[in-house]
């Protein structure tokens, strides 16, 4: 049994030749490099074109908080293939940039340049606990938390009615989005705090929950 080669368009296909049948068995090595390299190749250059069209667009510069699909976090490095994210958990993350051009991408740091970002968080109060008080500690509660801002004022509205109990969602303002953990964090804890005062005294057994942090 000998081996007889040929040439084609894609590579050099090596038959062996047998007595009674010829084998099915053809090495295409070539052709499946070929094919690697152009895959690879497309993802690199979709990166690249990514990469351009958002240097044009400048959704968000260095230093920026951002959420880019799942991920929350503040912009370390944007080059042409990828852009790099430091989480709040202290990980970097790496993003391609298809991704980034193809994800829902929220820049909180954009707003905050010319009048402040929007906070909010919610809580859950019983539906024996006055509004208005809850209002009011909600509200101070803002007021007190380092980084929010006095005007736009803090702002609360009851954005559900369950069967235990009324969802109150507060609002507020800052320009420090990096901080933004430690102040829903501060805010919340403020709230529970305040709500011990004697003057709010009939609010402490409808305190349920802190919720959405």
């Amino acid at each position: 049994m000998g081996t007889d080669a040929y040439e084609t368009a894609d590579s050099l296909v090596l038959e062996p030749i047998s007595r009674g049948r010829a084998s099915s068995c053809r090495i295409h090595t070539a052709r499946s490099d070929f094919t690697v390299h152009s895959l690879g190749s497309a993802a690199a250059f979709g990166n690249i074109i990514a990469g351009v069209i958002l240097t044009y667009m400048r959704p968000f510069v260095i230093g920026d908080r951002v959420k880019i699909a799942d991920t929350i976090g503040d912009v370390m490095e944007k080059t042409l293939l990828v852009t790099r994210v430091h989480t709040i958990k202290n990980v970097d993350v790496t993003i391609p940039n298809t991704m980034v051009l193809g994800s829902h991408l929220v820049n909180f740091s954009a707003c905050v340049r010319n009048q402040g970002v929007i906070l909010h968080t919610s809580v859950a109060i019983g539906y024996t606990a006055p509004w208005q008080i809850v209002h009011e500690l909600l509200s101070d509660a803002a007021r007190m938390t380092a980084h929010i801002l006095p005007k736009p004022e803090p702002f609360v509205l009851q954005t559900s009615l369950n069967d235990l109990y009324v969802t109150y969602e507060l609002s507020a303002s800052t320009d420090q989005p990096n901080r933004m953990a430690t102040i829903y964090t501060v805010c919340i804890r403020t709230f529970r705090t305040s709500s011990m005062r004697p003057v709010s005294k009939s609010c402490r057994r409808y305190v349920q929950k802190p919720g959405n942090l």
